[in-house]
């Protein structure tokens, strides 16, 4: 007959398939320190239940690869076909770790929540957590480094999980910004994430019943904290619940419940301990480590815990860190600096992670692929590090990260080089600066205020401090470093910021200005530039019959004698681009065919780009007879087509006219258009293309309000200032009625 403890191991490990027996990559829940964690005991207590099980033929250990956890392999445990007749076996209730509480239909865990543990003696703390949440809609737990606020969370999740609400988990970094937060919380996983806050907040009322929930709110760093607090403060008052965790002290509590998270007692902590350990030994122990869930949990069999004036900084000092090998203390150092969690293999000391893990020093995401230390190693470890050995590690990281050809390489390494002091090493990222705005705002808008505190009027990091607040859509926060700026060094940016105003005259005042400051070449890249605008500030959806006569005024100013011979051919078929979409939006198909024909002299008649041309056409002139073949014109287009954004746009310009016509397909052909591949695009075209998107959008939703107001705000960002006040003008009477 087996022990409880036994039968808690062998169901855990039934979980997995018979195929893994000899595969070479392997879950770390078939490894020790996976099995505790999952059980939620001390690694030193699953020895007595394990080494029986394998004597009895339960079980089998062997060597093998765990996935994220380094290359050396490691012990790793499996069922043998004896072990899986003994579970089959096993008493309904017997063994199981996880009762099933009703046949009821159950909500689902989105983001990246924690595995699922056994915990003990926080039932008190569960039902009052669940008590507060039904009642209040929002509560945040609060205690120390390792106290169990995330193992608590975790609970209160499948509580709700169970009650069929859908549970959305985002776990904070340094990096942390509102979007990334919900973007992690993957709440709209079927259709394009709204940017404006007010429109996400609407749709939380549309979302069925709901529980958010952040935790680490302390790793937030403060140039994203107030936004994220007060949009989490927000989201009761739209129906839902949202559940916060955070080390003390916490950077806010107003506005929300607060409920501490004390330590355990003394017959819980001994549950932790497995009870392996009898008499003083035990006693001494629990008293020494003061009920500590994490300490407990780390604890070393045998250890000398007995110096009754030992803090917990302390015992993870002297104890739990003094049998690591010099190499991993290498990997340790690593992470303890690291902002962020990351991929086990993208350190620069990936080989020892594994012994890391032995000791169960890591939190792991759900899939094991990416790790952080427990905060309380972290922080314990960063205090012992003298200044020097600081720096030696911040060098090597900075140096590691930006021979990696990622924007994430990139952001790490300009993180690193800051926290060394270095806030002028910008040289590495020059190339990539465009990416890391667009891909890594939210990081790079920390680092940079990091690096602003250290040297606050340096000319360049405040003109990449305020592109990034524009790529953002934070106004004032740019303007403060736009005036930082001398006129020259500003021109662009304020241009920037007089459309994201709204600011039509100021825009178009700034334009002409660089325009006439401006080098033949870049004269005509800002004029094609304008024009091109020009002809997509409108809105899609409308008849259009004139073209404002500003177009042929900036193409007028190109000198095209004053360009080299590669640069005035390139001109001059984006001129002809521009005129031939003038002509289309006029009727004048013969017009257009013009242009093609003489773009036809410099390339071909399947050139991709006459193809294009082409296809606009037809859909210009197209009726519902036709759609059909243009559809498979279109499809084939595509096949060919590398460019994301003219294959979207392209299917977007149908279901435009199809909605002009009036077609009955129109909302299943929508639904055609791939939207995530468009989503992560942001230049002023594709600003301009997702503004369209939204357009249609808001044809085929309860709350077309929503969809405008996104369109409003894309637009603005495209430059598009007509269409965003047109836009704004249909949204104020659509509420005001």
């Amino acid at each position: 007959m087996v022990t409880e403890a036994q039968a808690r191991i062998l169901r855990h490990l039934a979980e997995f398939p018979v195929s893994l027996e000899k595969a070479w990559d392997v879950p770390r829940d078939l490894s020790l320190p996976g099995i505790a964690e999952k059980l939620g005991l001390v690694r030193s207590a699953l020895n007595p239940p394990l080494n029986n099980l394998h004597s009895e033929g339960y079980i089998s250990i062997r060597m093998a690869h765990v996935i994220g956890s380094g290359s050396r392999r490691r012990n790793v445990h499996h069922l043998t076909q004896e072990g899986r007749e003994l579970v089959s076996g096993f008493d309904n209730d017997f063994g199981i770790i996880e009762k099933r509480k009703s046949k009821k239909k159950n909500g689902i865990l989105h983001g990246d929540a924690p595995k699922l543990t056994i915990i003990h003696g926080r039932q008190i703390d569960l039902e009052k957590s669940i008590q507060t949440l039904d009642g209040e809609s929002s509560l945040i737990l609060r205690g120390i480094a390792g106290i169990g606020k995330t193992a608590l969370s975790r609970h209160v999740s499948k509580h709700y999980i169970e009650d069929n609400h859908s549970v959305h988990w985002a776990s904070a970094t340094m990096f942390t910004d509102i979007h990334s937060m919900i973007k992690s919380w993957n709440l709209f996983e079927n259709t394009m994430i709204p940017r404006e806050i007010e429109g996400i907040l609407e749709s939380l009322k549309s979302m069925g019943k709901l529980l958010l929930v952040l935790d680490d709110v302390e790793q937030i760093h403060s140039r994203h904290l107030p936004e994220i607090k007060n949009f989490c403060e927000q989201i009761p008052a739209f129906g839902q619940k949202v559940l916060i965790c955070g080390r003390t002290p916490l950077p806010f509590e107003e506005g929300f419940e607060v409920m501490n998270i004390d330590t355990l007692d003394e017959s819980s902590s001994a549950k932790m301990l497995g009870g392996y350990e009898d008499g003083n030994n035990l006693n001494s122990v629990i008293q020494m480590l003061g009920g500590h869930p994490l300490a407990l949990k780390l604890y070393v069999e045998d250890a000398d815990v007995q110096e009754s004036n030992m803090t917990i900084q302390d015992f993870v000092e002297e104890v739990l860190l003094s049998g690591l090998s010099e190499e991993s203390f290498e990997c340790l150092d690593e992470l303890t600096l690291m902002p962020t969690k990351i991929s086990a293999s993208e350190l620069i000391n990936a080989e020892h992670i594994g012994e890391l893990d032995e000791y169960g020093l890591l939190r792991w995401d759900e899939n094991s692929q990416s790790c952080e230390l427990h905060h309380l190693i972290r922080n314990t470890r960063r205090e012992m590090l003298s200044t020097e050995r600081l720096e030696e590690i911040l060098e090597q990281a900075a140096n590691w990260w930006s021979e990696k050809n990622t924007s994430e390489g990139a952001l790490l390494s300009l993180h690193f080089s800051v926290e060394l002091g270095e806030v002028n090493r910008l040289e590495f990222i020059q190339e990539q600066v465009n990416e890391l705005v667009i891909e890594q705002n939210a990081g790079l808008s920390v680092v940079l205020a990091n690096a602003l505190r250290v040297d606050e009027s340096n000319s360049e990091l405040n003109r990449l401090a305020a592109t990034v607040s524009l790529e953002r859509g934070e106004l004032s926060r740019a303007s403060k470093h736009i005036d930082k700026l001398t006129d020259d060094e500003s021109i662009d940016l304020r241009h920037r910021l007089s459309i994201l105003k709204g600011d039509k005259h100021e825009s178009e005042k700034s334009l002409l200005e660089q325009i006439s400051n401006s080098s033949p070449k870049r004269k005509a890249q800002l004029c094609i530039s304008a024009a091109s605008n020009i002809l997509d500030d409108r809105l899609s959806l409308e008849a259009n019959s004139k073209i404002p006569t500003k177009l042929a005024g900036y193409l007028e100013q190109i000198e095209y004698d004053k360009l080299e011979p590669e640069v005035r051919q390139s001109c001059l078929i984006s001129v002809n681009l521009i005129k031939h979409t003038a002509a289309l939006l006029t009727n004048d198909f013969a017009k257009a065919e013009d242009y093609r024909n003489s773009l036809k002299m410099v390339s071909s008649e399947n050139d991709i780009i006459i193809r294009r041309l082409s296809l606009r056409s037809s859909i210009a002139q197209m009726n519902l007879s036709q759609k059909d073949e243009i559809m498979v014109q279109i499809e084939n287009y595509t096949s060919i087509e590398k460019s994301t954004l003219q294959t979207t746009s392209l299917k977007l310009s149908l279901a435009e006219k199809l909605y002009m016509l009036e077609d009955s397909e129109l909302s299943s052909y929508f639904k055609t258009i791939d939207f995530k591949k468009i989503e992560s695009l942001s230049s002023s075209s594709a600003q301009r293309l997702k503004a369209r998107w939204w357009i249609l959008k808001s044809k085929f939703i309860d709350n077309p309000a929503l969809a405008i107001r996104e369109a409003i705000s894309l637009y603005r960002k495209g430059g598009c200032l007509s269409a965003s006040n047109k836009l704004g003008k249909e949204l104020h009477s659509l509420i005001q009625n």
